[in-house]
């Protein structure tokens, strides 16, 4: 896919329907890391992703709210009018693929630490660079 993005992040307001026609959306807010303010706290920002058709369907068995997801496809604006009849546009991310977040789950699994072929347990990025294969 041309121009396509890959984003990382925890999945919230999950929500599986179907259109007129009987196609399923899942629709769900991706939370996202987005760094540090000027007082050092963490800051989070979240996009609404959408999937369509079977992904959709096949993605609504297995993401749950506060699912970690990696989820590729590329954004769109929706485009709609508000109470008032103002346009209104907002930026959503349109996935074209989706899986749960495999560094997370491992992390998840044995408590974020790795043994190596060497015998050494690491956690988290601290990976020795005997490991690193380039």
């Amino acid at each position: 896919m041309a121009n396509s993005l890959t984003l990382d992040g925890t999945a919230f307001n999950v929500e599986c329907r179907y259109s007129n026609s009987g196609t399923c959306i899942l629709t769900f807010n991706l939370s996202y890391y987005d760094g540090k303010d000027k007082e050092g706290k963490a800051k989070y920002g979240s996009i609404q992703v959408k999937l369509f058709k079977e992904l959709a369907e096949n993605a609504g068995f297995v993401i749950k709210d506060r699912s970690h997801v990696l989820v590729t496809g590329r954004l769109s604006q929706d485009k709609g009018d508000d109470k008032e009849g103002k346009k209104q546009y907002r930026t959503v991310f349109m996935a074209s693929d989706i899986g749960e977040s495999i560094s997370r789950f491992a992390q998840q699994q044995d408590g974020g630490q790795t043994t190596t072929q060497q015998g050494q347990t690491v956690t988290g990025d601290n990976v020795p660079d005997d490991d690193i294969p380039f």
